[in-house]
């Protein structure tokens, strides 16, 4: 499956630019990404620090479970982002419910927010820079990997546990 990316140099949000893009073409899935974000938000509207050089990503899939399947999902959803990372660094472990460590140092964020038929799922990813003292970044561990390409294994794998429906 060809899965569309929409790349903005900066934005408020990619969840902000996804959730704009609901409305109009591609349906989900579909794939945001941005150099820098003026208002990145993690897990409880935390703010996620942008730093240019890292991965600020959201992927939009097509969702058609209840409320009562979100946990579960989002949690299938962390535990595949943390195995696109261990393909680079073996050592990353999940932090639940969402976050992915080296050590004791963040490398990488996910929150999930449904909107209608559609999940958006916003992940960030310390590619170049860690943004604050109790992070790292796949630089600090002699990992070298650009951020479209991370950004497209990461939605590969996600799209790929998506529950889509098949229509006749």
């Amino acid at each position: 499956m060809d899965i569309p990316f929409i790349h903005r140099a900066s934005c408020t949000s990619t969840q902000d630019v996804a959730l704009d893009m609901l409305s109009a073409t591609p349906p989900p899935p579909f794939a945001v990404t941005a150099d820098t974000q003026t208002a990145g938000r993690g897990q409880r509207d935390r703010l996620w620090h942008s730093v240019s050089g890292n991965l600020h990503l959201t992927v939009a899939l097509p969702w058609d479970g209840g409320d009562a399947d979100i946990p579960a999902f989002a949690l299938l959803l962390a535990k595949t982002l943390c195995r696109v990372i261990q393909g680079s660094i073996p050592q990353a472990r999940l932090k639940l419910p969402n976050d992915i460590y080296i050590g004791d140092q963040k490398i990488a964020g996910m929150i999930t927010q449904r909107h209608g038929n559609a999940m958006l799922v916003g992940i960030g990813v310390n590619i170049t820079h860690a943004p604050l003292p109790t992070a790292t970044c796949l630089r600090d561990h002699s990992i070298t990997i650009p951020g479209d390409s991370v950004a497209r294994d990461i939605t590969r794998a996600l799209v790929a546990l998506s529950p889509i429906k098949k229509h006749p």
